[in-house]
C-alpha cells in the first residue's frame, strides 16, 4: 500500500496539523517554536492513531516521533537553525521565521504521512521502525514543502 492510497481519508487531519505546525514556526521566541512544533506533531500522531483505532500512549508516541525525526538529522537541523536565527535582531527574525515555517510544516506533513501509512498497514506505536520509513519521510518532506509554500 502506498501513501497515496491511504492519504485521502486522513488528508484533512494531516493538513490541519501541517498548517498548525507551520504557524508554530512563526513564534518569535527561539526554541519555544520547536517545543510547539513537537507538541503539534505529537497531537497529529495521536489523531491518526485515533482515526485507525490504534491505542495511543504519550510516552510511546514521543519515543516513536523522536526515533523518526531524530534519525533524520539533516531535516531537523533546518528548524533548529531557523529557530536560532530568530535570536538575531530584525534580519535574523525574518529569515528564521521563513525557515522555521517551511521546515516545520514540511516535517509535520512527512510525519503525518509516515504514521498514516504505518497505522493503515496495521502498525502500532510499539512496532514502529523509523529506519524502515526513512525514504518515505524524505519523499513526503519534499511534498510537504509544496503544501506549505505560499502560492
Amino acid at each position: 500500500m502506498t501513501t497515496e492510497s491511504v492519504a485521502s481519508a486522513t488528508d484533512p487531519i494531516v493538513r490541519k496539523w501541517t498548517y498548525v505546525a507551520a504557524g508554530a514556526g512563526l513564534i518569535p521566541i527561539p526554541m519555544a517554536d520547536l517545543a510547539a512544533i513537537v507538541a503539534v506533531q505529537l497531537k497529529l500522531v495521536a489523531d491518526l492513531s485515533a482515526h485507525y483505532g490504534v491505542p495511543f500512549y504519550r510516552n510511546q508516541g514521543k519515543a516513536a516521533l523522536g526515533a523518526l525525526t531524530g534519525g533524520i538529522a539533516s531535516r531537523q537541523l533546518a528548524p533548529l537553525l531557523g529557530s536560532a536565527l530568530k535570536a538575531i535582531p530584525v534580519v535574523g527574525q525574518f529569515g528564521g521565521v521563513a525557515a522555521s515555517t517551511l521546515s516545520a510544516g514540511a516535517a509535520t506533513y512527512a510525519v503525518g504521512r509516515v504514521f498514516d501509512l504505518h497505522f493503515s498497514n496495521g502498525g502500532t506505536l510499539l512496532d514502529f521502525d523509523a529506519a524502515k520509513v526513512k525514504s518515505v519521510f524524505t519523499r513526503e518532506y519534499e511534498k510537504g514543502k509544496q503544501v506549505v509554500k505560499p502560492a
